[in-house]
């Protein structure tokens, strides 16, 4: 098969995910980019990436996240390539396909940073670490009595392998909550770039 008559496999964001987005969008950079192989989201405390090789739009390609006003859109939303807009009418089911070239707006020349040398591992970084996402939330709920409260963790060995202490801010209440062992921290289960890089290799 060609590569102009392969199907390009949809990379979907639902209505939740896009409504986070969009959330997020609203203290940050209103907009999605595609850098090289990948789309990325930042708001500046947070960064997403996704990887949208294959899509045929040029870099600097962008999707926007900020609402239009009466006055942008003379009051006709953009429901084609605006997140915010679009979310807003999507029904509960619907999906928003990153693949798709319709939904991105031409490069307008704003600059953004290279968000590629985020996603690349230090040789001194640590063993990636993965927690059970209930059992996390319940240890949150323990110790501070909310589930959505900040709190730190801390290892209990140095090269953090063991288990991680869960405290509130106020260390009255602390707990342990053990890593999720059915993710592979050797390489295989990290997003591409993520990995340390070989010597004398390129990433």
């Amino acid at each position: 098969m060609s590569a102009s008559t392969k199907k390009t496999i949809p990379l979907i964001v639902s209505r939740e995910q896009v409504r986070q987005l969009v959330e997020w969008a609203e203290d940050g950079i209103p907009r999605i980019y595609k850098q090289g192989r990948f789309a990325y989201f930042s708001d500046g405390r947070v960064v997403v990436r996704w990887k949208v090789e294959g899509l045929d739009v040029p870099d600097g390609s962008w999707i926007d996240l900020l609402p239009s006003g009466p006055d942008d859109c003379d009051g006709e939303r953009d429901t084609l390539t605006n997140m915010a807009d679009w979310s807003q009418t999507a029904g509960k089911y619907e999906c928003w396909d990153l693949k798709d070239a319709k939904r991105w707006r031409k490069p307008d020349g704003e600059k953004v940073q290279d968000f590629g040398k985020l996603f690349t591992r230090a040789q001194t970084a640590v063993t990636p670490l993965a927690f059970d996402r209930q059992e996390l939330a319940g240890m949150i709920l323990m110790v501070t009595g909310c589930k959505d409260w900040e709190v730190a963790l801390a290892p209990t060995r140095e090269d953090g392998s063991g288990p991680w202490w869960v405290m509130g801010h106020d260390r009255r209440v602390a707990g342990l909550c053990r890593q999720y062992h059915g993710f592979n921290p050797s390489g295989d289960d990290l997003p591409e770039a993520y990995q340390e890089r070989k010597e004398g290799g390129q990433q």
